[in-house]
């Protein structure tokens, strides 16, 4: 039996930044930029979602990149 799937634009990434500064935050976002797709970004900072304008293409080199910002546990796609 078939198991349903579900379509990559229906996935998040979810990002906790909370630890990073503000102009880090602003080179992440730029990064993402570089991977545009139809997953759709959310932060997660201090408690509070923000949803990016920012969709994604999530594959290994966008995450290998988000590893360079945050560690494996702030990193969530889902």
């Amino acid at each position: 039996v078939p198991t349903a799937q579900a379509k990559q634009g229906e996935r998040k990434l979810w990002l906790n930044v909370s630890a990073l500064e503000e102009e880090d935050i602003e080179e992440l976002l730029d990064t993402l930029s570089f991977y545009v797709g139809e997953t759709q970004v959310y932060f997660v900072k201090d408690g509070k979602k923000m949803m990016c304008t920012q969709k994604v293409s999530p594959n290994k080199a966008l995450f290998a990149e988000l590893a360079t910002f945050l560690p494996e546990n702030c990193i969530k796609l889902a």
